[in-house]
């Protein structure tokens, strides 16, 4: 591309990289220098947290500075090809693997004495993975015994997480009999309120063929199945060892260690039935932008706040927490380990654990909360409720292609639809597809299916919404 540019289209094209550059920078910086100035002066640990991550931010900011002013068209050309190369080396890393990661969540079992059947909600891209060629299948889950202010290391690195790791057989018994996707969210609103039917008439008859969708789906495990040694071999993992042979071969005990015993808890999950579209509704999560910890009548105003808790399991690739000295070999694995991800700040990250003859580092009102919705503008739709969208106005594809699911055999395109959340400081990397956005009651509001790092924010399919009327004729943009 470069080589049939002119010294000035060069010089624009740098200008550009280096003004994208600089808006990446502050917008870095901003959130930590807030920070800063918010925390007290005593919390030592965590104003030097925050400064050597400053530190560092402004170091590669200064390194990029150097390399791009320095480009010529040489350098351009020299740096389009490593992009290239790069870019191709993913792609072979990614078809080798030919795997596919994603967080999920137990939704439901059959209910009996003792359950064998879970049904687990994640996302439509995720579990669309499942297919009759499936090799192997495994579930790596939190264990139930840990303690609230912990600090967790890769899942492969941490004796709080176990991974069941299911087969195939000699046999060949199909992975697919025992592990299926039973539900894709495809088309599930009357024709008459298909938003398609809106378009105009030639992009009308462009996408005749597609439907929509929300990136939700549900899997069915069957455990009785995937534990019966004459059809699959299953393993059991932790901190990267095997340890099958510490656990009981009883089915329902097995069972049940997989699963946290959730059939007998307490806090199986609900769906909220109330719509955020509603303004009341809204209101419980809408946090004001210059709340002030001073006031003590704000302070109690924001406690009777209701906020959004997502917990996912992204690719540790990059989780920039990692030190290169303390945890040297955990970075030599992450781009092959996963590790947890909550949407907070990262002030609080190893500043939770209150030592001995110290007071906490944080309020209780702080600590209490899960996030808010974010307040990036780039995929709003509605002017009074910032962290809301509609999926089909804003962000109808994901991507530059439409989505595409197997329909009867048939390949069949989709437009994103539906409401849609924008957490608050939740934009993980792969892997995190399919967590799941509760209330503090444990409720069900929403899946995240989609994270945008430089806003600092994603999208998360709204599960309830009684829907809006906002507009009569469309034109898609492309």
């Amino acid at each position: 591309m470069f080589n049939s540019w002119t010294e000035e289209q060069v010089k624009n094209y740098v200008n550009t990289q280096l003004h994208q550059l600089e808006l990446n920078f502050k917008d870095n910086t901003r959130e930590i220098e807030k920070q800063l100035r918010e925390t007290p002066k005593n919390r030592e640990g965590i104003i030097k947290t925050l400064n050597e991550q400053k530190t560092k931010i402004e170091i590669k900011y200064r390194e990029d500075l150097d390399k791009f002013n320095k480009l010529d068209k040489k350098g351009l050309i020299e740096w389009q090809q490593k992009e290239i190369e790069g870019y191709n080396k993913k792609k072979g890393q990614q078809t080798l693997r030919s795997s596919e990661s994603g967080t999920m969540w137990i939704m439901d079992y059959i209910d009996e004495t003792n359950p064998t059947k879970f049904y687990f909600g994640t996302n439509s891209h995720v579990a669309k993975a499942i297919k009759d060629n499936l090799v192997s299948f495994s579930l790596t889950r939190l264990n139930s015994d840990i303690s609230v202010g912990q600090t967790f290391n890769l899942n492969g690195f941490d004796k709080n997480f176990t991974k069941f790791v299911f087969e195939k057989n000699e046999n060949g018994t199909k992975l697919k009999d025992a592990v299926s996707a039973i539900f894709h969210a495809t088309d599930f609103i009357k024709d008459e309120s298909n938003p398609l039917k809106m378009l105009e008439d030639k992009q009308k008859e462009k996408y005749k063929d597609a439907g929509i969708f929300a990136d939700f789906a549900v899997i069915e495990v069957d455990f009785s199945k995937l534990l019966d040694n004459s059809k699959y071999k299953y393993s059991i993992w932790s901190e990267s060892n095997e340890v099958s042979h510490k656990y009981d071969k009883d089915q329902n005990k097995l069972i049940s260690l997989i699963t946290n015993d959730y059939a007998k808890s307490n806090k199986q999950i609900q769906f909220e039935s109330e719509s955020l579209l509603d303004d009341k509704k809204y209101k419980t999560f809408d946090r004001k932008l210059d709340f002030d910890p001073k006031k003590q009548n704000e302070v109690d105003e924001y406690t009777k706040l209701d906020s959004l808790y997502i917990v996912g399991y992204p690719i540790a690739v990059e989780d920039y927490y990692l030190d290169k000295y303390e945890d040297y070999k955990q970075l030599q694995n992450r781009e092959y380990d996963y590790s947890l991800w909550v949407n907070s700040e990262s002030k609080y990250y190893k500043n939770l654990v209150k030592k001995e003859g110290t007071p906490p580092s944080f309020k209780e009102y702080e600590t209490d909360k899960g996030n808010f919705f974010s307040y990036q503008i780039g995929y709003r739709s509605f002017i009074d409720k910032p962290g809301l969208t509609d999926a089909f106005l804003a962000v109808h594809r994901i991507g530059k292609k439409l989505y595409t699911l197997d329909n009867n055999g048939k390949p069949k395109k989709y437009f994103n639809y539906g409401l849609e959340i924008l957490p608050r400081f939740y934009a993980p990397s792969g892997g995190a597809s399919g967590s799941s956005v509760r209330t503090k009651d444990n409720k069900l509001l929403a899946v995240f299916h989609a994270a945008n790092n430089s806003a600092k924010t994603g999208l998360a399919a709204v599960f309830r919404s009684r829907g809006k009327t906002i507009i009569t004729y469309l034109v898609i943009i492309n």
